[in-house]
């Protein structure tokens, strides 16, 4: 089942959600790569507001990099690399 993008009361588990079969390198590139589109920019600010435990509608400080929001995102998701 696909979380709705839009809906901060559930964890988001669409396109770009966590798979724990790819390499931390992989899931980066992928990130990355997903910062080429609005709605991916959106869903990597969903997937950190995941991570940090904050709702969607705080908002992130003005000059935020998403190479920051993506290295949080892979902390938490590769605790131990």
């Amino acid at each position: 089942m696909t979380t709705n993008i839009f809906d901060p009361s559930e964890k988001y588990t669409g396109p770009g959600s966590t798979d724990p079969s790819k390499s931390r390198q992989e899931r980066e590139t992928e990130l990355r790569k997903m910062t080429a589109s609005e709605e991916g920019k959106f869903i990597i600010q969903r997937l950190y507001h995941d991570v940090k435990g904050t709702h969607m509608g705080v908002l992130l400080r003005a000059g935020t990099k998403f190479g920051s929001l993506i290295e949080e995102i892979l902390k938490h998701e590769y605790p131990n690399e």
